[in-house]
């Protein structure tokens, strides 16, 4: 038992709720928060560390943030530990009834310490490899007993532009407690919403499923969660909402906006699907050159008229010098980037 793990009263006096772990003071006792019915002697309980409403209410915060199909998986018996975690995440690797997962969202909180993030790490490179072509992000949510500097070794740990992490400890819902990877699951299905295109600001978004969102941290801290790529979740006046969604690698621009790795990927799909579809299995002709400039034209322009991507140049489209049956594709694309910012300066003067 340490914290992070969940506590359910299954029988007598608060019977249903769930909590999560925060502190274990000694063998025979640890720290929750605030039951809505405190247990007694007579209720009975269990614990464990992926708790007893995962894959359902992951869903459901998911559904509630617009999010419209799941690929759900779910470790071997619970029994929980690093084979049956990675067994899981492999099943994800295959398309179910043709349908492609593409946010990852492990229904366990994560330190700095996890084996499992090498191994999700490796299993995101994979997966968006030339050679797999199924594209994968993920998002992770952070124990709930981190400090700040634990917050950041973590962040530093993963450092990978398919990587996103939610840095609140917890949210409440309905006289439960749930963990940030619950908060991650929601945010997940504000990046797979269906009615948001690659260019839609997630940053500013509303986190409206749960009634309590912790935020523990001072402004400080936050901010040094922004620059190592955390994404936190504050109240805003009534609100609750995302002030900046980054992924964990903050070296440049392009790699911090998990937004525009979204933008990436909607490209490759697109292509992929109509080009491929048009042009392969066609004669390794002029003809079928030039249809390919047209459909990569038409596909860039209309993300541009949309606002989904800014611009794009430096279009070619050549066959391959040592192999005919290749058509290579080159051009480089400006991403929408959002406002997060507003710098004004000024002067005063007497004339």
């Amino acid at each position: 038992v340490k914290p992070g793990y969940y506590l359910k009263i299954t029988s007598g006096p608060g019977e249903g709720q769930i909590r999560v772990i925060c502190e274990v003071t000694s063998a025979t006792e640890i720290v929750v928060e605030k039951f809505t019915e405190d247990p007694t002697s007579s209720s009975s309980y269990i614990i464990n560390d992926e708790g007893e409403y995962h894959t359902s209410w992951a869903a459901f915060f998911a559904n509630k943030a617009g999010a419209q199909q799941f690929i759900i998986t779910q470790v071997p018996d619970d029994i929980v530990n690093d084979a049956n975690w990675r067994g899981a995440i492999d099943k994800t690797k295959e398309n179910v009834s043709g349908r492609q997962g593409w946010c990852l969202v492990p229904l366990y909180s994560m330190d700095a310490n996890e084996s499992l993030i090498s191994y999700i790490k490796t299993y995101l490179q994979n997966m968006n490899s030339t050679l797999t072509n199924k594209e994968r992000i993920a998002l992770f949510g952070a124990k709930t007993n981190l400090t700040a500097t634990d917050i950041i070794s973590l962040l530093n740990g993963i450092k990978y532009e398919r990587i996103g992490v939610i840095v609140n400890p917890y949210a409440t819902y309905d006289d439960n407690t749930f963990g940030s990877e619950y908060l991650a699951a929601y945010v997940a299905g504000l990046f797979c919403n269906p009615d948001y295109d690659a260019g839609e600001p997630i940053s500013g978004k509303i986190v409206s499923a749960f009634d309590y969102i912790d935020d523990p941290f001072i402004t400080f801290e936050k901010n040094q969660f922004g620059q190592n790529g955390g994404i936190v979740i504050e109240k805003q006046g009534v609100d609750y909402k995302i002030v900046h969604f980054l992924s964990t690698d903050t070296t440049d621009i392009i790699k911090a906006e998990l937004k525009v790795t979204k933008q990436k990927d909607v490209i490759k799909k697109r292509m992929r699907t109509i080009v491929e579809n048009s042009i392969v299995n066609s004669r390794s002709a002029e003809s079928a050159r030039s249809r390919a400039n047209s459909l990569v034209t038409m596909i860039l322009d209309d993300m541009v008229a949309k606002n989904e991507i800014s611009d794009y140049k430096d279009l070619k489209l050549e066959f391959d010098a040592n192999d005919p049956r290749q058509l290579n594709i080159s051009f480089t694309f400006k991403p929408t980037f959002d406002i997060n910012w507003v710098y004004v300066t000024f002067g005063a003067t007497i004339s």
